[in-house]
């Protein structure tokens, strides 16, 4: 296998943990809300693969798009660890991850606005 980019090694990690918990959810939830999760969660693996070979400036708005859909698999993980869909235990692994591939996310942003000449 070819190596990815250290962001994508870290969203293939996160997915790996993802469906490890996904069975997990109670079959009313798992179709609707973890369907939901799980969607996004490729989303973002397929925008940062994908941008990875794009020119710096289509690739600023696919990050950016990437970074709206951590956050809101973030807001998706807290409602149902409210709703007592997951554990404590798994909603801190999965945050781990997602934190760690947002701050990925961010700094990779962070980085092509700051060589970007605009």
């Amino acid at each position: 296998p070819r190596p990815y980019l250290p962001i994508i090694q870290s969203i293939i990690e996160l997915y790996k943990v993802w469906q490890r918990v996904l069975p997990h959810f109670p079959s009313s939830s798992r179709h609707t809300l973890g369907f939901r999760i799980d969607t996004l969660i490729i989303q973002i693996a397929e925008f940062l693969f994908a941008a990875g070979f794009m020119i710096d400036q289509k690739k600023i708005s696919v990050i950016e798009r990437s970074s709206f859909k951590i956050d809101s698999i973030k807001f998706l993980l807290q409602l149902s660890w409210e709703s007592k869909i997951i554990n404590d235990k798994k909603y801190i692994l999965l945050s781990k991850h997602v934190d760690r591939v947002g701050r990925q996310v961010g700094g990779w942003l962070k980085k092509l606005k700051q060589n970007s000449p605009l």
